[in-house]
């Protein structure tokens, strides 16, 4: 259960893939850092790191409403997210 006032998880996913923008900033406060730290270690510089996240979060975006709701469970979004 989340603290008063935080969008659970898995209804900011159910939100963000009908296209509501507020779930994608709900989305990206909770996994960004997360994503990022991962491409951090995988890439040379903080910069291609910062983008490699944006691409992650655009590429998201654009491929929501096309995929299976099962994928878009937190733990297996958060870990695909971050190996794709």
């Amino acid at each position: 259960m989340s603290a008063p006032g935080k969008t659970e998880p898995l209804v900011a996913i159910a939100r963000a893939r009908t296209g509501d923008a507020d779930a994608w900033g709900v989305l990206y406060q909770e996994y960004a850092s997360a994503i990022f730290r991962f491409c951090r270690r995988a890439l040379p510089t903080r910069e291609d790191a910062e983008d490699a996240t944006m691409d992650i979060f655009a590429k998201l975006m654009r491929r929501a409403r096309t995929k299976k709701p099962t994928i878009w469970r937190t733990s297996r979004w958060s870990t695909r997210i971050r190996i794709n």
